[in-house]
């Protein structure tokens, strides 16, 4: 199906995108097949005049209508190719069209599909708790977003669909201020962990956002979605905001050597330990060796850790042994909504000596 009918947020862009990408695409294939054949081969318009010099067949959209024409120049050197081969060529240039057509049909549902939640000004929004293991209180929520589809899918993908058609940083935009727009319906003594890309981090448009934000009780994760071009720039950046009181988490610690960039290159004040390495600490030696290590690593350059996906009582006490004061992850409190966070921020979230 092509871009004839195309209504809502993709419509303004159809008609140049019919009468110069279908066009140029269809012109590239023709060129292709004048290389094989060894005569010219052109696409024209339904309606165009005969040529006797030539044979025109008529080149079938996926749909069965007309897309255009396909003029084959004949051959005056009496070596003549047979009409079916001229039909063939046409059916598979009609082929290729098709295939076109319907990636460009698929990038526009795309594109709708993120527009369509930007112009509701809304994305659903989970919190998870942060807690702290020493009494097992509520310090801060990290702000997830769950899209309520279709398609049903997780937020990551929603994200990268949004950034492969440009509306990427839009989308993290309105992420962001929804999130702040909860801030006075916490208690104070609550922080907002709030997750951004590299790119919008480095963002004026950020900046601008917080202006009016309580920044001290804030934090920026950095995630890994996206490579780090400048630190330097990110850094200039972030600094006057940090200044503030914002803080800045450097997230999935230890999943790969990128992790350790991030942390040499932010200098966090959060290193967030990735739930690869939290998942079963409490049986693995290795594991444990190397939670020990980025503990160490973090303290020594005066940041928090923060241990992500903790399922179980066993990973809480092996945390514990290891120094690591912060976590959140199932066992201590799944994904909420607003209405739904702890009130009662002083209770234990879960029993020291409950079994896993």
């Amino acid at each position: 199906m092509g871009w004839e009918g195309a209504e809502g947020p993709g419509a303004d862009i159809a008609a140049v995108l019919e009468a110069t990408e279908r066009r140029a695409a269809a012109t590239r294939l023709c060129v292709l097949a004048s290389e094989a054949l060894g005569t010219e081969v052109t696409y024209l318009p339904v309606d165009s005049s005969p040529d006797p010099d030539s044979i025109d067949i008529t080149l079938p959209g996926p749909d069965g209508e007309e897309m255009g024409v396909l003029r084959f120049t004949r051959q005056h050197d009496g070596d003549e190719y047979p009409p079916q081969l001229y039909k063939l060529v046409t059916k598979l240039l009609s082929e290729q069209l098709g295939w076109w057509e319907r990636t460009q049909g698929a990038w526009r549902t795309r594109v709708e599909r993120i527009r369509t939640v930007l112009a509701s000004g809304r994305i659903p929004l989970a919190f998870q708790p942060i807690i702290d293991l020493t009494d097992e209180s509520v310090v801060g929520l990290e702000v997830l977003a769950r899209f309520s589809g279709p398609p049903l899918r997780g937020p990551d993908r929603w994200f990268a669909e949004a950034n492969a058609v440009g509306l990427g940083v839009d989308l993290e935009m309105l992420s962001i201020r929804q999130a702040l727009a909860v801030l006075p319906d916490l208690p104070a003594s609550l922080y907002l962990s709030v997750n951004v890309s590299p790119l919008v981090a480095a963002s004026p448009l950020l900046t601008d956002v917080l202006a009016a934000a309580p920044l001290q009780r804030l934090v920026l994760e950095i995630t890994e979605h996206e490579r780090v071009a400048d630190y330097d720039a990110l850094n200039r950046q972030l600094a006057p905001l940090r200044k503030e009181g914002l803080r800045l988490a450097v997230d999935d610690a230890g999943s790969g050597f990128a992790s350790f960039r991030h942390v040499l290159k932010l200098s966090p004040d959060i290193v967030k330990l990735d739930t690869s390495l939290v998942h079963e600490i409490d049986n693995d030696s290795l594991l444990r060796a190397l939670g020990y290590t980025l503990t160490a690593f973090a303290s020594a350059l005066g940041a928090q850790v923060v241990a992500e996906g903790v399922e179980t009582q066993r990973e809480v006490d092996a945390l514990r042994f290891l120094g690591v004061r912060f976590a959140q992850g199932y066992h201590l409190g799944r994904p909420v909504a607003l209405g739904d966070v702890p009130v009662d921020l002083d209770s234990p979230v879960v029993s020291r000596t409950r079994p896993g």
